[in-house]
């Protein structure tokens, strides 16, 4: 899992004990899902916002973001996020 600011993931368990650290909650709204294939697997791009706290209490809506997943054989194999939101 690839996150802005290069930050890279192998385990879900890091990624999320990173987030805790930043996050106090965060939503997704999601508005639109495009899926292609490709040699690697199924690409499926996701398009939404976010909103949600920090970990200091400031707030933040309508942030705008990017998701890429990569499946293969029924797994997920690659994720891959843009957004706004400040490193």
């Amino acid at each position: 899992m690839v996150y802005p600011g290069d930050a890279r993931f192998s385990r879900l368990e890091d990624l999320a004990a990173q987030m805790a650290q930043r996050y106090r909650s965060v939503r997704k709204r999601f508005e639109r899902f495009d899926e292609m294939p490709a040699a690697e697997g199924t690409v499926v791009y996701c398009f939404g916002t976010l909103s949600g706290e920090f970990a200091d209490g400031r707030r933040f809506e309508e942030v705008r973001f990017i998701d890429r997943f990569t499946v293969k054989d029924g797994l997920l194999v690659d994720h891959r996020v843009w957004n706004d939101l400040p490193r």
